[in-house]
């Protein structure tokens, strides 16, 4: 019985993984996994916990992601890159994933912790100490395809690259250029 299962977690700290499939849609079971999942996998699984109603507006489901999400040195410890955080802002408030079938109503709380995220993120990356210019393509094509099946173009990708550059490097000039 899920139940079990949940108990089962808690007790011995399973992961996601070694649960068996038939149980993945029970909300106890996604608790007890919440409870010492690790942040990478809590970012990876933010649609399926809302899909299955355990994040819902004020549940502590919902706390617990946004307070983990604003944890800075949380971030830093799991080594989450800001892109992989974008990443996840973009899938999470559209609703549904890239692939299958699997769609839910967005936390606007989440949403808004991930976009913080994203920008405490930045303490993760190191400083090389080096001058640098980046040179964005701002052209029309940058904006025709998806990065790797990201849900982001290249032109959001790069931008998104750059003001972390930006944030981490001290002496870094921005260009942009399209055509000429």
């Amino acid at each position: 019985a899920p139940q079990h299962v949940a108990e089962f977690i808690r007790a011995n700290r399973i992961p996601r993984e070694a649960i068996p499939t038939q149980y993945l849609n029970d909300r106890g079971v996604w608790e007890a996994l919440l409870a010492d999942m690790p942040m990478t996998a809590m970012i990876r699984n933010l649609g399926k916990m809302t899909s299955i109603g355990l994040v819902t507006h004020g549940s502590d489901a919902e706390r617990h992601i946004v307070t983990e999400l604003l944890d800075e040195g949380r971030l830093k410890q799991a080594r989450v890159h800001p892109l992989s955080l974008l990443v996840a802002l973009k899938v999470y408030e559209q609703g549904h994933g890239e692939k299958g079938s699997l769609a839910w109503n967005a936390s606007k709380r989440i949403v808004n912790a991930l976009d913080e995220a994203f920008y405490l993120s930045f303490g993760t990356i190191e400083s090389t100490g080096k001058r640098l210019c980046v040179a964005l393509d701002v052209s029309a094509s940058m904006t025709w395809h998806k990065v790797a099946g990201m849900p982001i173009t290249p032109r959001e990708a790069s931008a998104a690259m750059a003001l972390v550059t930006v944030a981490v490097e001290p002496e870094t000039q921005v260009l942009a250029f399209a055509s000429d």
